[in-house]
């Protein structure tokens, strides 16, 4: 009876032990959800042409809100037993695909048909150390390289800076993003484009 029970007690050791290498490890801070941003006002031509004194014509121009949404929400859907949330952005308001935090890695998936992953972020590169998302979407055919860390004694927090360079054909009006600030406890904290555009989180 002995033998038996002791059995039993490995057995459900071995039980317990499995289940914590499948189950998920990462626990997501609150804080990197359904974020808000202010962006800059983009400078653009009015074409109302107007007449100086000396004949001269010009069209002035105007500031015109450069209104970019972006925002993870807590809803998410589990691919291979991990949580990916939606991340939703753009001038008018799209899904742009759906992030998994898995360690120190932001894993992005343009939908949950996608075969391959990319990586976002990733807190754990060296300085100035680069990588190329490829097959991602919106995010598809950037070098990211992350560019410079330092603590936020405000935020209480270390503060992870990576530049993104388009390496595709670029068009002339096009914005195409630039930089990214993150914090592992308060998610995106800003972002760049390469119209001169930042959008800063506005804080709740």
């Amino acid at each position: 009876m002995k033998k038996t029970n002791s059995k039993f007690g490995v057995l459900f050791i071995i039980i317990v032990l499995l289940h914590a290498c499948l189950a998920e490890k990462t626990s997501v801070n609150q804080n990197v959800f359904e974020k808000k941003y202010s962006c800059d006002s983009i400078i653009s031509p009015t074409y109302d042409f107007i007449f100086e004194d000396d004949s001269a014509v010009y069209s002035p121009v105007k500031k015109e809100p450069f209104d970019f949404k972006l925002r993870i929400t807590k809803d998410y859907i589990k691919i291979n037993n991990t949580k990916y949330y939606y991340i939703l952005g753009g001038l008018n308001i799209d899904t742009l695909g759906l992030v998994a935090f898995i360690g120190e890695t932001y894993l992005y998936r343009q939908n949950k048909s996608s075969s391959k992953c990319t990586i976002l972020f990733n807190f754990n590169k060296e300085l100035k150390e680069s990588w190329q998302i490829k097959e991602g979407g919106y995010f598809n055919n950037y070098e990211v390289v992350l560019d410079d860390i330092k603590y936020s004694k405000a935020l209480k927090d270390t503060v992870y800076s990576f530049s993104y360079t388009f390496l595709g054909q670029k068009f002339p009006n096009g914005y195409y993003l630039k930089y990214f600030d993150v914090s592992k406890q308060y998610g995106i904290l800003s972002f760049n484009f390469t119209n001169g555009v930042k959008c800063d989180c506005i804080k709740n």
